[in-house]
């Protein structure tokens, strides 16, 4: 008897089939093994449970098994058995009794394997002398190297990735055809003798060098302190030793903005920064992300990270990042993305030279699928994703209810935007796209989601959700969509989206969420970020939000958030001499007419104005994150909070966190001139989040909720994280925080993708 096993999961591109074939024959099976685009198909004469387990027992590095299916071939639909009896019987005419067969089309499914660090026997094999890839740039095998961002289409043969581009030579069809080599059936292998290489231009785009003579060049040039740009697996990088930072702020026109560095290896990073031991295994995973970490040396990291008491710091994932690290004295080098501010990274050639450097290390390898450097952050078990891509993209999430629309797409706020796609009770996420309002990655974003339709093989899209503001362009792209598609476009609230997002993560139906961020466009017209609400995936209710303040000017009291500062101490009737006495004139007039606020990250914003610490964003978050280290060094004032026990008050049928309260408080003990301004921050600030969860565990324990949640990009901010679930446990409730899902606007397009699929029964309150 035949059996027909359906294998669905990571199995392609990661030794999947190498491995059954070596189990197979090991057990003296008969049979075949071959990709059908969504799965991996296998037939054998007998004993396919013991198959199953074996393969699970012994799966690749890379592989993961999501789904098994046995069937006996006797119980198929004739036409099905007769061409899985025909091909089962002609293989057994040949030598070998079990056989990887060529691939075929199947259902399209993108659990195509991700980009991974390159492991640890193709680093020895790259730095041995001995060995013919012996300094090679583009070693990998089964188990490491790029796959996501060299994929046309699935299955994952060599056919359909950039590296159809460069045929195998004699020794690597070898290796590939060797059922006991690394390299049996690895898609991308390749040596010096037949792959891509790396050629070396300098600064008026003429040629130096190729090969190795290249990578030795630009090392010891960047040692010499020139500054290059480097093409990686999934885009560009403009590299610098570290002293360089002013000049590559210039260049890549980021004033202030953090930037990311590559260190040579673990004992490295530890030598700049300050590690544990889960920030350690998140940092030499396969994945390989930019980690942000508390800074050892303040001083020297100043440049990179102006005012935090973070840095970002990745190790090599790439074989060209461990080859510049062995021919460069340094041991850590400036690597963050090439493109100017906002406009997606580049990956073509051509367009390197767009951006002014010393030299330019590029290869001839065509990128497929652009993808940015993964960025996390790491808080008790729990990676923060701020962009998830590099890595860790596909990205999928099992929703936690059925939903009567088959494919539904979700397309993202302004900034940060993913595109999400739902098909099957699953919702698979892009890459990182960026700020939708630069033409470019308008442009990026249109292809990423014809691509990820391509991938998910989903023909009729039945409703995109899109944001509520009415001037995103992300608006404007779904609405185009939906006129090619011929479907419906679902407004969804932001910060509703933020708390779906948090479902979607946790897989659960309902929830009550802390939604705090910047800004988000609320039902109302107005500016919320800091919110409680009480949603489902089909609707969601207001309950709370912080006091609305005015934003002077609208976007420019965000530029210069001393505007919101003034703004709120005048609320509060308090005369804080913020500005001279004709500005303070100006702005009280212009407050009348000023869009209004409840979005925590504004008012963490003006707490950094009040005390000096920020009062000028140059970059999106920077005053609030610029307040985590004081944040992080205060302590709670307890001995004066009991007059503001309770600063919760009802406005509009709703509860309200009156932090004119807090402004008084703040006013008050500055002028007591006997507190530290790291203490004063940090008791205004428990105020603010202790009300807003205190009106969210009211809810959650009248409704026998048993959690409470908190999403957005307020939920970077770790202190802020501790006083959540400090507050929350003492109601009683269980703390809920994003893991898998970015609290971030990078989360928003899974929120909309989700309600989306449930918009038949919708309902915002």
């Amino acid at each position: 008897m035949l059996f027909l096993i359906i294998i669905r999961g990571v199995v392609q591109g990661v030794g999947f089939r190498p491995t059954v074939y070596r189990i197979a024959n090991a057990m003296g099976l008969h049979g075949y093994v071959l990709n059908k685009g969504s799965h991996v198909e296998i037939v054998v004469d007998e004993r396919p449970r013991e198959l199953v387990n074996g393969i699970a027992r012994s799966l690749p590095p890379l592989a993961k098994i999501a789904e098994v299916d046995i069937v006996p071939v006797e119980h198929l639909d004739a036409e099905e058995r007769e061409k899985i009896m025909t091909r089962f019987h002609s293989l057994m005419e040949k030598k070998n009794a079990f056989h990887i067969v060529p691939s075929t089309p199947g259902d399209a499914d993108p659990n195509m394997p991700a980009d991974t660090a390159l492991c640890h026997e193709c680093v020895g094999e790259m730095l041995d002398p001995k060995n013919r890839r012996y300094l090679y740039p583009f070693t990998n095998c089964t188990n490491c190297g790029a796959r996501f961002t060299v994929i046309h289409a699935l299955p994952y043969d060599r056919d359909r990735t950039s590296m159809h581009d460069f045929e195998m030579c004699k020794e690597c069809l070898s290796e590939y055809s060797d059922p006991n080599n690394r390299r049996f059936h690895a898609q991308t292998i390749s040596c010096p003798n037949c792959g891509p290489e790396y050629t070396l231009f300098g600064k008026d785009g003429k040629k130096i060098c190729s090969g190795v003579e290249a990578i030795k060049t630009f090392a010891k040039e960047l040692d010499k302190g020139s500054i290059g740009i480097l093409k990686q697996w999934g885009g560009m990088n403009v590299v610098a030793i570290l002293e360089k930072a002013p000049e590559v702020r210039n260049i890549i026109r980021r004033e202030r903005k953090p930037l990311a560095i590559m260190v040579k290896d673990i004992s490295t990073a530890k030598k700049y920064a300050y590690i544990d031991d889960y920030e350690e295994n998140v940092l030499v995973s396969k994945e390989r992300p930019i980690v942000l970490l508390r800074k050892r040396n303040g001083r020297t990291l100043e440049n990179i990270s102006p005012g935090l008491d973070t840095v970002g710091i990745m190790l090599p994932y790439s074989a060209i990042g461990h080859l510049l690290f062995h021919f460069m004295e340094h041991d850590a080098i400036i690597a963050t993305s090439a493109n100017p501010p906002g406009e997606p990274m580049f990956i073509d050639n051509s367009s390197a030279f767009k951006i002014g450097v010393d030299y330019y290390l590029l290869h001839n390898r065509r990128i497929v699928n652009r993808c940015d450097d993964s960025v996390l952050k790491v808080f008790e078990g729990h990676k923060l994703f701020i962009r998830k891509s590099r890595g860790y993209v596909p990205s999928r999430l099992r929703m936690p209810i059925e939903t009567s629309i088959d494919a539904s797409v979700g397309i993202g706020a302004g900034e940060n935007v993913t595109v999400s796609l739902l098909k099957n009770g699953i919702i698979w996420t892009s890459q990182y796209i960026g700020d939708s309002k630069y033409y470019g990655t308008q442009l990026y974003l249109k292809e990423a989601y014809n691509k990820w339709k391509k991938y998910t093989g989903i023909e009729n899209v039945s409703v995109i959700g899109a944001d509520l503001h009415p001037r995103y362009a992300t608006v404007k792209i779904a609405n185009e969509i939906a006129e090619m598609e011929n479907c419906r476009v679902v407004r969804v609230q932001h910060h509703w989206a933020h708390a779906v997002s948090l479902m979607v993560d946790h897989g659960i139906e309902e929830v009550v969420c802390l939604t705090l961020d910047g800004t988000g466009y609320g039902e109302d017209g107005n500016s919320w970020g800091g919110e409680v609400l009480h949603a489902t995936f089909s609707r969601y209710s207001r309950l709370g939000s912080l006091y609305p303040i005015p934003l002077i000017g609208g976007e420019t009291a965000v530029i210069h958030p001393k505007r919101i500062a003034f703004a709120w101490m005048e609320a509060s009737k308090i005369d804080a001499p913020l500005f001279d006495d004709k500005m303070s004139n100006f702005l009280r007039k212009a407050m009348k007419e000023s869009p209004l606020t409840t979005s925590m990250g504004r008012y963490l914003d003006a707490i950094s104005a009040y005390f000096g610490v920020c009062s000028r964003r140059t970059y999106e978050g920077e005053p609030a994150m610029m307040l985590e280290p004081y944040l992080r060094q205060g302590r709670l004032l307890q001995d004066l909070i009991s007059a503001f026990d309770n600063v919760i008050i009802t406005m509009n049928g709703r509860k309200v966190v009156d932090c004119r309260d807090v402004a008084k408080f703040i006013n008050d003990t500055v002028m007591m001139k006997k507190y530290s301004t790291e203490d004063i921050i940090y008791t205004a600030v428990y105020l603010m989040i202790a009300s807003l969860v205190k009106i969210g565990a009211e809810f959650a324990l009248e409704k026998n909720i048993e959690h409470l949640g908190i999403s957005g990009g307020v939920a970077y901010n770790i202190p802020i994280l501790q006083m959540f679930i400090a507050e929350t446990k003492r109601w009683g409730l269980k703390p809920l925080i994003p893991n898998n899902v970015p609290p971030g606007d990078c989360g928003i397009s899974i929120g909309q993708c989700a309600v989306g699929a449930c918009s038949d029964i919708n309902n915002a309150t």
